[in-house]
């Protein structure tokens, strides 16, 4: 099971003159995700007592996602996210501290009971000061206790932390926990400026000892595989009609973690055969994915991403 726990929510977008609002959020995203492309996928969150939580739950029970872990806050809303129609992808984010699934609690997690076949995937804003950063590191040490794997994504938010300090200094503490990272260079050239992405990446193999593999993207430039053997395995993007970008990140991570969960969990180092495999998975179910309006609505299904990669070539 890949269990990814933080938010579910709702995007509103606009579209034609009029207002469309659909399911999303990271971990729904993500857990939609591999749950479309044939895995078994857990979304751990809280959401509110409101008709938008029915929508969410509904969405993800539909695609096969187990919901049993998700829990109902009385007080705090559902989330809503406007995504800019100005920039595709580019989420403006209002009042999130209140919403409910920032009031996850440790009790509300304390049934599940993880295996050393699980992983579990979380992104950096999860660490954020509120109850759920709690529920997240309690989380985080009952997969590890369990002999699981842990998954994490920077996604980089800068403007819900005080500083980027503390966002900096929050993904230094967990990543000693961590199997798998993501992030993107952009996201690295803001956190640590002018620094070479390969010093960058040295570092974070140096801080975290159980640390396999980095997962690495560059927009139009494709994306790379660092493993711990200091290769570096890269491959170039599908072409794609593209129409909206949002949840691609998390399209893209959660078809590389199917792709290593089936095939190649139990490898402590992979070799760049294997490592191209899986960007060129994950690239293929994100071209297509960007090319239908909705974080989760664009998720592909298993026979057309196996489509794509047949028939289409890497740019």
């Amino acid at each position: 099971m890949i269990y990814s726990i933080g938010e579910a929510l709702i995007d509103i977008f606009e579209q034609d003159g009029r207002v469309v609002e659909l399911a999303g959020g990271t971990s729904a995203n993500l857990s939609a995700t591999i749950a479309m492309l044939g895995g078994s996928a857990a979304i751990i969150t809280k959401l509110g007592m409101d008709c938008e939580a029915k929508y969410i739950v509904n969405k993800l029970s539909t695609l096969g996602v187990d919901i049993s872990n998700i829990k109902f806050d009385e007080i705090h809303p559902t989330g809503k996210v406007l995504i800019s129609p100005l920039a595709i992808g580019s989420a403006l984010c209002a009042n999130r501290k209140n919403c409910a699934d920032r009031f996850l609690t440790e009790s509300d997690i304390a049934h599940i009971k993880f295996t050393s076949e699980d992983i579990l995937h979380f992104c950096s804003f999860a660490l954020i000061e509120s109850p759920a950063k709690y529920a997240v590191i309690k989380a985080v040490k009952g997969i590890g206790e369990a002999g699981g794997r842990t998954a994490f994504d920077i996604n980089l938010r800068l403007r819900q932390w005080n500083s980027p300090d503390e966002c900096i200094g929050a993904i230094a503490d967990i990543l000693p926990n961590i199997d798998y990272l993501k992030a993107s260079c952009e996201e690295l050239n803001i956190m640590y400026g002018n620094k070479p992405i390969a010093n960058i990446i040295s570092d974070f193999f140096k801080i975290s000892e159980r640390l396999s593999l980095i997962i690495l993207t560059d927009g139009d430039k494709g994306s790379s595989i660092y493993s711990r053997d200091k290769s570096v395995t890269r491959v170039t993007p599908f072409e794609t009609k593209a129409v909206d970008f949002t949840g691609a990140g998390d399209c893209f991570f959660g078809a590389a973690l199917l792709f290593i969960s089936q095939r190649l969990m139990n490898k402590p180092i992979l070799n760049k055969e294997e490592c191209k495999k899986i960007l060129e998975f994950a690239a293929a179910a994100t071209s297509l994915h960007g090319e239908t309006i909705g974080a989760i609505d664009g998720i592909p299904s298993l026979k057309d991403v196996e489509k794509r990669l047949q028939s289409a070539k890497p740019i």
